[in-house]
């Protein structure tokens, strides 16, 4: 298959292969951009700071998010980075595996947890990960648990998450992209593989989707499982400030546009039920991939051009109070902006 070439107007846009030479279609590509993480990643870190105790990140991927916060963990810290990928477990453990602070895992969210005592855990990483893991109920409930409550003149301990998946996640200033985008893929993959073309226009309403929900149902699954959420406008990281979006860039784009999750997200291939084999999937997702890169280059510069595309990002800093009580939450279960400092 003949990857997707770049437009004359922009250097050359390559599909990132696996040592195997099979199109990776993990989160590995555009994780290595960085874009999920700059530039709010950084400004939220040096606002909470995170030193001493024990920190436990669920899904690290590659490791790309504790090159930001272990700068940040103390000589004295702890801290475990737990992935369930077998190749992101492995970045990982070549990364980090000789420092001392820290401890590497192969396990899912709820395995990490489940291994550590009640109360024992200073701080939570969840990072891009809460939108995928279909057992983040689960997960939020038993992280609750295992951070150690709040003790009097100092801050619970806090549970950090972040989606760019939600419902909301396009801004209306940048809602034209999208739509054009999704479109041009399918005109060419109509050209590129016409039976797949018919099969997914023929199935539309019995196609599999990634569920994006509200933001509004994320924030109560914080709050009802006993959290507090920060205010986060004194730091210019609410929902919709332009210091929480994420600053998607051509390059980034492309890169996302072979991840599994996005295709999934933005171009369903599954019938919800449909028996299909892991090389019927990679092929579909090949298919799809190289359809939605020829497209991008096509449409981005037309509508974006050399500018940065923003992406809504919800960020929760989610604090375990004193006292359930007595915790000094509004109404709406956001804590008034005190100190987030751990």
């Amino acid at each position: 298959m003949v990857e997707a070439k770049a437009s004359a107007c922009y250097s050359p846009f390559e599909t990132i292969k696996t040592p195997e030479g099979k199109i990776d279609h993990s989160f590995g590509p555009y994780s290595e951009t960085r874009e999920h993480l700059d530039d709010w990643f950084p400004k939220l870190l040096s606002n909470l700071g995170v030193a001493e105790g024990l920190t436990v990140e669920l899904g690290s991927g590659h490791g790309h998010s504790a090159e930001y916060f272990l700068p940040y963990v103390a000589v004295t810290g702890r801290c475990i980075l737990s992935e369930p990928d077998e190749r992101g477990f492995a970045g990982c453990l070549e990364k980090y595996g000789s420092d001392s602070r820290v401890e590497v895992k192969n396990k899912s969210a709820l395995e990490a947890l489940g291994e550590l005592e009640d109360g024992s855990i200073d701080r939570i990483f969840y990072l891009n990960s809460i939108h995928l893991d279909e057992e983040r109920e689960e997960v939020i409930e038993l992280a609750f648990k295992k951070l150690k409550p709040g003790r009097l003149l100092k801050p619970g301990r806090l549970l950090i998450a972040n989606s760019s998946f939600i419902y909301e996640a396009v801004p209306l200033s940048e809602g034209r992209l999208y739509p054009r985008w999704m479109a041009r893929a399918y005109k060419i993959l109509e050209s590129l593989n016409p039976q797949l073309h018919l099969f997914l226009r023929k199935n539309k309403d019995k196609l599999k989707h990634m569920h994006r929900a509200p933001k509004a149902d994320y924030d109560a699954l914080f709050t009802t499982k006993g959290f507090s959420l920060a205010d986060l406008a004194p730091y210019g990281l609410a929902f919709e400030q332009p210091g929480s979006q994420l600053r998607n860039s051509f390059i980034g784009l492309f890169k996302i546009a072979q991840y599994s999750v996005w295709i999934y997200g933005t171009m369903p291939f599954v019938i919800e039920g449909e028996e299909v084999s892991d090389e019927e999937i990679e092929r579909r997702l090949d298919i799809l991939t190289r359809a939605q890169q020829e497209a991008l280059l096509e449409v981005y510069p037309q509508i974006i051009g050399p500018r940065i595309s923003p992406r809504n990002n919800a960020i929760w800093v989610a604090e375990k109070p004193q006292n359930q009580e007595m915790s000094s939450k509004s109404q709406d279960g956001v804590r008034k902006p005190v100190s987030v400092a751990a």
